[in-house]
């Protein structure tokens, strides 16, 4: 639980320091309109990523998603670095080659690997919570590793401003993302040698759940992922969002010259992928992303609205407030950091007197019967 701990607390830290960045970073390419184009990547990707991560785990085991999950952040990171780095063996002499990129699409790139990575380390974490917890605990458990947040986001952006120098074409945020492709891997081996472990006491037991997929052929194996993963139905949601929200804030770069006829077109796509997915999710899907009994939930569908509105509060400032704030009055990113964090640190707040609200109810509960 400590080696989680730990880990969580760098995921934290990197947060709350990275996400200052994103402004000079898109400021240096000339792109600073394309931060909603970002975020809005970054948030369909969590929707269709995180629930299909869980179900990778227990087909493969939670190591093998950890350690998947922690490459990906790394290759993010290092995109972010731009850096590219190959050894070429001759003579026994390895010959290092950097590279810079000068494009906002590798910046692009770089947060889809890195959103996919840091939606495993959140598996991992809820995971733990759930093995180590009672169904009524769960939430009190998941706000206690939070509770770095009320510290980092005041760290955050300190040490943002301090990495970040803020000269003219300055590239010193390429640092500020790099240096956590270094630091994080090592934070995290503690991590990834106690799963090991537990994977081998597990094993001489008797009590390891996971199949041998080792004795399945690539082909049968991949099918099994195809399936069980519902990647059709990754593929549909993810491209219905995108089309959706790209249209919507209009920062594709492929649409900037787009003709009437061709958005014409990606609308009526949109309107078929609306109609092929709940289609395909109920009567195709095997292993569906969404099953029909969650939309009969009272409790998950005022959860559905609670959650929209939660995140639509904070994006409606966070996309262009802070824009405007860097880009036209000048100021720090360590100030518009702390501007971003009010929101987290409030919602921290609330969430550690609500669940220790629900955990002494649940126990005058438990003692009333």
């Amino acid at each position: 639980m400590d080696s989680v701990f730990i880990v969580m607390y760098c995921i934290s830290l990197e947060s709350q320091t990275t996400s200052n960045f994103i402004l000079p970073a898109t400021s240096y390419f000339g792109k600073n309109s394309l931060i909603p184009l970002i975020n809005t990547i970054n948030g369909i990707l969590y929707t269709a990523v995180k629930q299909q991560m869980l179900r990778l785990s227990g087909l493969i085991g939670i190591m093998e998603v950890f350690c998947i999950s922690l490459l990906l952040y790394d290759i993010g990171k290092i995109f972010w670095r731009e850096w590219c780095i190959f050894f070429l063996k001759k003579n026994e002499i390895g010959c290092l080659m950097y590279m810079i990129s000068k494009n906002i699409i590798t910046f692009i790139i770089s947060s889809i690997f890195h959103t996919i990575g840091t939606t495993g380390f959140q598996v991992l974490e809820q995971f733990v919570i759930t093995d180590t917890s009672e169904l009524l605990n769960r939430s009190l458990l998941n706000t206690i590793l939070n509770i770095p947040l009320l510290i980092n986001v005041w760290v955050g952006p300190n040490l943002a401003q301090s990495i970040y120098m803020p000269k003219l074409d300055s590239e010193q945020w390429r640092w500020g993302y790099g240096i956590w492709a270094i630091v994080l891997p090592v934070v995290s081996l503690p991590m990834v040698m106690i799963l090991y472990l537990n994977r081998l006491k597990a094993k001489e037991k008797g009590l390891l759940s996971i199949e041998n997929n080792h004795r399945m052929t690539i082909r049968g194996f991949i099918k099994r992922l195809f399936v069980e993963l519902d990647l059709v139905g990754i593929i549909i949601l993810s491209l219905g969002l995108s089309l959706f929200f790209f249209q919507l804030i209009h920062e594709f770069p492929l649409l900037y010259n787009a003709k009437p006829v061709y958005i014409f077109s990606i609308l009526v796509i949109l309107l078929v992928l609306c109609v092929v997915f709940p289609l395909w999710e109920f009567y195709y899907a095997k292993f569906p992303i969404f099953s029909k009994g969650l939309f009969k939930m009272e409790e998950l569908t005022i959860g559905y609205f609670s959650s929209f509105f939660y995140f639509m509060g904070f994006y409606l400032y966070n996309n262009y407030l802070t824009t405007y704030l860097y880009v036209t009055k000048s100021n720090s990113i360590k100030r518009i950091g702390y501007l971003n964090n009010v929101f987290s640190f409030t919602s921290t707040i609330v969430a550690i007197f609500v669940d220790f609200h629900i955990y002494w109810l649940t126990n005058l509960q438990r003692m009333n019967l």
